[in-house]
């Protein structure tokens, strides 16, 4: 009976144990690249400003190819926000989710204007963010380690070329 009690409770206690070594559910993974974790700052950072200025363009544009633009913007960067967020919890990343200085400057200026003013600003600003953005993910896949990260970056890269091909045709048509 003895020898019965005694096998029980080492094999509870090595059942605690092991239980509580196990790291299967924390599928966290630590960054220690910086290059990583500056990738998925500009990232967050990017997918915010697309959605707050895709969602003025949607409503303040004139021209219906550059309200059919921005309303991409807002539905391809909502879904590479949702993304991006699976991302930064798996590689134990915290960002903010305010606009950066220079977008929330941007968003002021482009709320002031109108009409076609106001499509003119916004396309070239696009061209230019997606220019930024694209060169964000260039760098990322040149020197990230993180393959969680490079995964996104990888995934994400043919539509952000995609958004800058769109913004520039519709920029060189508008001037």
């Amino acid at each position: 009976m003895k020898l019965k009690r005694l096998f029980l409770v080492a094999s509870v206690f090595t059942a605690v144990t092991f239980t509580a070594c196990d790291d299967d559910d924390n599928d966290t993974e630590e960054i220690t690249n910086t290059q990583d974790q500056t990738f998925v700052i500009q990232a967050a950072m990017s997918n915010r400003a697309e959605v707050d200025m895709g969602t003025l363009a949607s409503t303040k544009a004139v021209n219906p190819s550059i309200k059919t633009f921005a309303q991409m913007m807002v539905t391809e960067h909502t879904q590479a926000q949702s993304d991006l967020e699976d991302v930064a919890d798996d590689v134990n990343v915290n960002y903010g989710d305010t606009l950066s200085t220079e977008d929330k400057a941007l968003k002021a200026t482009l709320s002031r204007l109108s009409g076609e003013a106001f499509d003119k600003a916004y396309i070239q600003s696009q061209v230019a963010a997606h220019q930024k953005t694209l060169a964000h993910f260039d760098a990322e896949l040149a020197s990230g380690s993180n393959a969680k990260v490079r995964s996104y970056a990888t995934q994400y890269r043919p539509h952000i070329q995609m958004h800058l091909d769109s913004a520039t045709v519709i920029n060189a048509r508008i001037r």
